[in-house]
């Protein structure tokens, strides 16, 4: 991205809204006798930033490789190859492929291990790229941007659009975020029989801010998050079409979402500094990660307030409200073998902690 985007970019993060107490939510779960207490609770600490040369730029999301090797996007090159130093380098030559305008978000290591997925919230395009050559290609081109990214075991390509910003702009980014705007969407990408073409096809509408998306374990069910409804939606998947959509979890400002090693839906909580998990089995919610200061504190009351007023959140923003974080709170993956899991977001570091997977 040019280095004039910046502000840009980083007022986009800071007008969403919230409009929910999570302990009110909380407090409110039924049967918390089959609450499950095996959810990790990580703090931040310093000690697990990487990388140490902070050379990273907008790490919204990442993925662990087969190889171990971890890759996050870039905003200026599309991806990061994070070394066992804790330095990094580009990878992938996207911009030998036509990466130009920024706004690498979504990153999908695609279940042969041999190719990447990214998806670029300003130019709509959708990158594939070969991890053991390191080049890459543009495989689609959306009307507008595209927010995150899943690909099914049938090889068909979901995607978030958040709003209806034409390739190359974020003026109606800017507008989605600041006001509730239902201008986001949900698409699939069919593959074509015999070609290495897609046929998109538009599965959900008028969504506010549609932003991190996943499917659990028999892909029966695809997740949403929306962004600015402070929810994860659901639908289920019935063939070619979408039904029974519900409400499945009330998260403030939702961002990106992943499935679990168990199954259970994870979630970044942008304005909390927070990361939640979902329980499949009872719906309940477990933080699991906090990087809490007094600043963000205030600017999640002074969110609430204005969202239920109805106002615009625009003049909201403070850089200092998202310490101790170098930025927004925005995602996390899992290394390759699930030894470790990696917080993300759009500041200049990515944090890095333990994992041991809870018995079923």
């Amino acid at each position: 991205m040019k280095n004039y985007q910046l502000p840009l970019i980083f007022l986009l993060l800071i007008v969403t809204s919230c409009s929910f107490n999570q302990e009110k939510n909380n407090s409110k779960e039924k049967n918390p006798k089959v609450v499950q207490k095996s959810f990790p609770n990580y703090s931040y600490s310093i000690e697990n930033s990487i990388p140490g040369s902070a050379d990273l730029y907008l790490p919204e999301d990442g993925a662990g490789l087969p190889d171990g090797r971890i890759i996050v996007a870039d905003n200026e090159d599309g991806l990061h190859v994070i070394l066992e130093d804790g330095s990094t380098k580009s990878f992938g030559n996207m911009k030998k492929a036509g990466y130009s305008d920024g706004g690498a978000r979504g990153v999908f290591l695609e279940r042969n291990g041999k190719h990447i997925l990214v998806s670029c919230v300003n130019s709509g395009e959708i990158y594939r790229i070969n991890i053991e050559k390191e080049t890459s290609e543009i495989i689609y081109r959306h009307n507008y941007g595209i927010n995150n990214i899943y690909k099914d075991r049938e090889g068909n390509i979901w995607f978030t659009q958040s709003a209806e910003n034409p390739n190359g702009t974020t003026e109606a980014l800017d507008e989605a975020f600041a006001n509730p705007i239902p201008t986001g969407a949900l698409y699939r990408l069919k593959k074509e029989k015999n070609s290495n073409s897609f046929k998109p096809k538009m599965m959900a509408d008028s969504l506010f801010f549609a932003n991190g998306i996943t499917m659990d374990e028999s892909e029966e069910h695809v997740y949403v998050a929306e962004f600015r409804m402070d929810r994860i939606i659901r639908f289920q998947v019935s063939k070619d079409t979408l039904r029974n959509k519900e409400q499945y979890s009330i998260i403030l400002s939702p961002d990106n979402l992943e499935r679990g090693p168990n199954g259970n839906i994870w979630v970044a909580s942008l304005m909390q500094n927070k990361i939640f998990a979902i329980d499949k089995n009872d719906k309940s919610r477990h933080e699991v990660f906090s990087a809490k200061s007094e600043m963000n504190e205030e600017k999640q009351k002074e969110w609430v307030r204005k969202t239920h007023l109805g106002e615009s959140v625009i003049d909201i923003g403070h850089p200092d409200m998202w310490n101790p974080l170098t930025g927004p709170l925005t995602g996390l993956f899992w290394s390759y073998d699930q030894n470790e899991i990696y917080f993300t977001g759009l500041g200049s570091k990515v944090l890095k902690y333990p994992f041991q997977p809870a018995p079923n």
